[in-house]
């Protein structure tokens, strides 16, 4: 980890983005220990991201992409929904959208890295950017059913995050919402 940078994405990222996320597609039979996605997105989906998000992440360790965080402010989540980009996620979105804050949809680290501080590092320095913006809350949605992303909760419960409430989208899946006040009150304090 000591060369790998972690910064904002950028349209060359793509192809890496797109090939990470493909591998951490979920396996209902036999859930991935390092964690996963449900709704990993097409190129055009991560590339419509990259363009629209000031808050996509990615981890280049010289040699390519080992990891991303992919999460929007709250204009960009509006914008997203009414384009139907993020119909899948309805519900949860419902079940957070009050106030200003930042929604993580995705966090994802290649499984030979899962345990060298790469989503950390992704999410220190989110919070940079989101103490210069002001913003002091984040929330994100985790799978709880059919199939629990342990290694997602744990993750987020080791960086403070609290869980607020469950909801379940059309398909059926459960999500526990967690929220997440990284400087205290929710606010940047000059």
């Amino acid at each position: 980890m000591a060369n790998t940078v972690f910064r904002k994405a950028k349209a060359g990222d793509l192809e890496g983005i797109f090939g990470l996320a493909k591998s951490l597609k979920v396996d209902y039979d036999a859930p991935q220990k390092t964690g996963f996605l449900v709704y990993p997105l097409d190129r055009k989906g991560y590339g419509r991201r990259i363009d629209s998000s000031d808050f996509f992440y990615v981890a280049d360790n010289g040699d390519g992409i080992v990891g991303f965080l992919m999460c929007y402010g709250g204009d960009t989540v509006k914008t997203l929904m009414e384009s139907g980009d993020l119909n899948h996620e309805d519900s949860i979105i419902n079940g957070i959208s009050e106030g200003e804050y930042i929604f993580g949809d995705q966090v994802g680290v290649s499984s030979g890295d899962a345990t060298k501080g790469i989503g950390t590092g992704m999410m220190e320095r989110l919070f940079e950017d989101m103490r210069k913006k002001g913003v002091g809350v984040m929330r994100v949605g985790i799978l709880h059913e059919p199939v629990e992303n342990v290694a997602s909760k744990t993750f987020c419960e080791k960086l403070g995050f609290v869980y607020q409430s469950e909801v379940t989208t059309r398909d059926g899946h459960v999500w526990g919402i967690y929220e997440l006040r990284p400087f205290g009150d929710g606010r940047e304090k000059n």
